[in-house]
């Protein structure tokens, strides 16, 4: 690994992969994709960060998700307004990581980026991420700034804690401990990755950026860590990740939590943090307010891996009583979920 000096703050790991990138002739550099459902109300906001870069070779792609609001109509005004921007309508609603797929499909840029319909990227974002691409560069990941709706700002470098992984067992364990944060926003991916056979789930709308990213960093050659933000996370109170729980949101986390579990084992990938992982995810899953009938019985749960003896295991003695604790206090509550 090389780290080009401190005040640049940021760290490269290379030759991970011999795969060979490629770039489409008379093509933008960027092409930016917007995942878009019931965001009319920021859309505007976001396309009009988006049109304010300091550099200005790139294509937006609005992905329509069938949203029931407005939001295809203010899309489709601003393509008539700037060239850049294309509007893909989807017929039926297929939820945040197809959405992401269809994008990148119809990308014709060597470099994409993604940004969520109701978040906002710095004017000169752009600029500053190509700045740190290279030839054996395959994926940027930045920090970003959160904007809460009560009025707080946090800054979150991409790597949260520890030193920055040097191979890329190290950089799996990296992202399965949460050392790294999972987001696909506040960062740029070689297109070429795309052009893989990536999974992807009709209907998943929460972890998805995981699920891609554990896939992506198969492929990719070279990953590069900055610690400038590049990205503004916003905040509402609809927010998929951060809204109070509902059944639709216990059944996607249980999906992705089983799926990527799956994935590490079956490649005998850092297998006991993988196992880790999911005890633990499951395990929030009750904290947050479901019960544990209600937990196993709503999505995908190895028992075999979540028990007793596991949760002590990874969890330890405290982890355990705090497990009890959690499946008490949810049994005597009523749950604060939709049934959707």
């Amino acid at each position: 690994m090389a780290v080009r000096g401190a005040r640049e703050k940021y760290s490269y790991i290379s030759n991970l992969n011999p795969k060979m990138s490629f770039m489409v002739p008379n093509s933008p550099v960027v092409s930016i994709v917007i995942p878009a459902y019931n965001i009319e109300a920021y859309l505007a906001r976001t396309l009009d960060s988006l049109l304010a870069q300091t550099y200005g070779d790139f294509e937006i792609i609005v992905v329509n998700d069938c949203s029931p609001d407005g939001l295809s109509a203010i899309a489709h005004r601003y393509a008539e307004r700037d060239a850049r921007i294309r509007v893909i309508d989807k017929p039926v609603n297929q939820g945040t990581m197809e959405a992401r797929r269809t994008g990148c499909e119809a990308a014709r840029g060597e470099y994409i980026v993604f940004c969520d319909g109701d978040d906002l990227m710095p004017a000169d974002a752009l600029e500053r991420m190509l700045a740190q691409m290279d030839a054996d560069t395959d994926m940027l990941l930045c920090g970003v700034r959160m904007l809460w709706p009560n009025g707080h700002v946090s800054y979150r470098p991409r790597v949260k804690r520890g030193r920055v992984p040097e191979s890329r067992d190290e950089l799996y364990e990296a992202f399965i401990r949460k050392r790294i944060t999972w987001y696909l926003c506040a960062g740029m991916f070689r297109r070429s990755l795309f052009g893989l056979e990536l999974v992807t789930f009709v209907g998943q709308s929460l972890n998805e950026d995981y699920m891609l990213l554990l896939q992506l960093l198969q492929f990719a050659r070279g990953v590069r860590f900055y610690d400038a933000y590049v990205y503004d996370y916003i905040r509402t109170a609809e927010s998929m990740t951060y809204g109070r729980p509902a059944m639709r949101k216990l059944r996607m986390e249980l999906k992705a939590n089983q799926w990527c579990c799956d994935f590490l084992c079956s490649r005998s990938i850092r297998v006991e943090d993988a196992r880790w992982q999911y005890v633990q995810r499951v395990y929030h899953c009750i904290k947050d307010g479901f019960t544990r009938r209600r937990v196993l019985e709503t999505g995908p749960v190895d028992r075999s891996l979540f028990n007793l003896r596991n949760i002590y295991r990874y969890l330890g003695f405290s982890g355990v009583m705090k497990y009890f604790f959690w499946c008490m206090v949810s049994a005597l509550r009523f749950p604060s979920c939709r049934p959707v």
